[in-house]
């Protein structure tokens, strides 16, 4: 991955579509979408310090609608195989002062043409803008980014973030999917997103400790948390190929780190308060 740090010259979402269906409606669905999917939160945060509204979404190049072929839009799974120069991670912002938008950032090229690995943007307390950039399964790394100053666009870091898991192995975190993001009063973040094919622990300290479920449900991927002041857990469930699992909804409260997943609703409780997401 070459972190960019380029500029467009114009705003442009990434065309995506899943699959083909074979009949009038040719896809299960398909279009613009450069702020997909549901589950990948936040795309967009207010600062009032600065009084502009920051925001990531999946780009692409003036010239990418040529690079589709016939099997690309006939086979199912074709988007989603490597290939550069389609889904650009770009950020920006909206200045209320003055009713304008500069000209976005490149970040990096994803590598894909699948919309599933679309960014993820968060604030942190200094006004640092941090880009998450998922993926969609295990085929493809997630990378994460940190801007250089605070409140600005042009030029971002990658962080190398690690995570300690039950046996003491430090891992790197370069893989999540469908992810939500909260930034916590006072510094740091809670992340929760889904491992494909892991196993049940799916967050560890580092990013946030969810503790093991005493019985996982059989459901669908997470929902995105309900609006609300610091509201981050929903009910989530596990099927086969994902590692998400069963939690009463939360408020996140001081002091407050872990969750014990066994007894089902918390309180949380761990080590003391502080950054759940650690930068480098």
């Amino acid at each position: 991955m070459v972190t960019l740090n380029g500029k467009a010259d114009g705003y442009r979402g990434i065309w995506y579509m899943n699959q083909p269906t074979g009949d009038e409606y040719v896809f299960k669905y398909s279009g613009g979408l450069g702020t997909y999917c549901a589950k990948h939160s936040p795309l967009a945060v207010y600062c009032p310090a600065v009084e502009k509204t920051f925001f990531c979404y999946g780009g692409t190049t003036a010239a990418s609608h040529l690079g589709y072929t016939a099997a690309d839009l006939r086979e199912g799974r074709q988007l989603e195989r490597p290939r550069p120069g389609f889904l650009l991670h770009m950020v920006s912002y909206f200045d209320h002062r003055h009713g304008l938008v500069p000209r976005p950032t490149i970040l990096l090229d994803k590598g894909t043409a699948d919309a599933h690995d679309n960014p993820v943007l968060a604030v942190d307390g200094e006004g640092y803008l941090w880009i998450f950039s998922t993926s969609h399964g295990r085929s493809r790394p997630s990378f994460i980014h940190r801007s250089l100053r605070p409140y600005d666009i042009d030029a971002f870091r990658p962080v190398a973030a690690r995570w300690q898991n039950p046996g003491g192995k430090s891992t790197p975190v370069d893989n999540f999917s469908y992810l939500q993001m909260a930034t916590v009063p006072g510094g740091g973040f809670v992340g929760c997103f889904t491992r494909y094919r892991d196993p049940l622990h799916v967050a560890q300290p580092g990013w946030h400790c969810l503790g093991h479920p005493s019985q996982p449900l059989q459901s669908h991927l997470r929902p995105p948390p309900p609006p609300g002041p610091r509201r981050l857990l929903r009910p989530v469930g596990r099927r086969p190929r994902t590692s998400t699992f069963s939690l009463p909804p939360l408020l996140l409260r001081p002091g407050w780190t872990g969750v014990s997943a066994t007894a089902g609703y918390g309180p949380l409780h761990g080590a003391a308060p502080g950054p759940t997401f650690r930068r480098r």
